[in-house]
């Protein structure tokens, strides 16, 4: 699990001098901080770029980590995990993502290759458009956990094509397996 101090900051057991050095800290351990890559929090400004980025940098690490601190991010656009072994955790209750695209909220996996052991855990994502808030393709084991995944949407979470889902401790509105 990661841990973060008042700024936001991912921690873990590592020396104090790496934390205050962003770049070392996530060459080291494989865990990219969203703010890191331009994400303002501020439920205004377009986020979802800079989660892009920060999930192109975790994928060069095998079981990279995307760390996603406390605050209110804006997605306009799709934000896209097709890289096998991510992982996306938030930091619960504080992060709230709001989806206003057309497309899919978060997009796990595509519909040519097959990526295994994606997680997201402890996310909070609304759509206010009806479009699903995760859509999942080709993914063999994903797992979401301990999130809130609601909107305007008849299908919360859209699983075609993977196998091996465990969706635990979350609110959905509705699954559908396609």
């Amino acid at each position: 699990r990661v841990t973060q101090n008042a700024a936001g900051t991912a921690l873990t057991a590592v020396s104090p001098a790496l934390t205050r050095n962003p770049i070392a800290f996530s060459t080291l351990t494989g865990i990219q901080n969203v703010k890191d890559y331009g994400a303002s929090a501020d439920d205004v400004t377009n986020d979802a770029p800079s989660f892009q980025r920060a999930i192109t940098a975790a994928s060069v690490t095998p079981g990279g980590k995307v760390w996603v601190p406390p605050g209110t991010y804006r997605w306009a656009d799709t934000v896209t995990m097709n890289f096998s072994g991510l992982h996306m955790e938030c930091a619960g209750i504080g992060t709230q993502i709001i989806y206003t695209g057309t497309g899919d909220a978060l997009q796990l996996g595509d519909n040519v290759t097959t990526f295994s052991n994606i997680r997201v855990t402890d996310c909070n994502i609304q759509t206010v458009t009806g479009v699903r808030n995760i859509n999942v393709r080709l993914v063999n084991n994903v797992r979401i956990r301990d999130g809130n995944y609601s909107g305007a949407s008849t299908s919360n979470i859209d699983f075609t094509s993977s196998t091996a889902a465990i969706v635990h401790g979350t609110v959905i509105g509705s699954i559908v397996n396609g």
